[in-house]
């Protein structure tokens, strides 16, 4: 239950970095398990999907990366448990071209390195 409470994968709007309202339910899932389990220690992993150029791609997954990151230490979590990291679209969650494809590729993934 705690690992599936980090490890969802949280969803970004098109071109945005911005935290909307789903993914902030779903950090704040996050947090309390990572409240309650001070020994977990994870990395945040941004991506993105396929438009624009592989440059840009990659600074908009590490913006997301750090802004989820900067949540969790805004909330009490300490920056010495979180690790980021920024693949742009190298990673697809889906390798479809529509869009309904596309927005899953929009996400940071959260991978539990040690603690659980």
């Amino acid at each position: 239950l705690v690992k599936a409470a980090i490890t969802t994968p949280v969803h970004f709007d098109f071109d945005q970095s911005k935290i909307n309202d789903e993914g902030i339910r779903l950090l704040d899932q996050k947090v309390e398990a990572l409240q309650k389990n001070p020994t977990i220690r994870i990395r945040i992993e941004g991506n993105a999907d396929d438009y624009g150029s592989d440059e840009y791609n990659m600074v908009l997954s590490q913006r997301r990366a750090a802004i989820v990151n900067r949540y969790f230490t805004e909330r009490g979590i300490e920056a010495s448990r979180l690790q980021i990291v920024s693949y742009g679209e190298e990673r697809p969650a889906c390798k479809g071209q529509d869009e309904p494809c596309r927005a899953q590729n929009r996400r940071d993934e959260f991978v539990v390195v040690s603690g659980l």
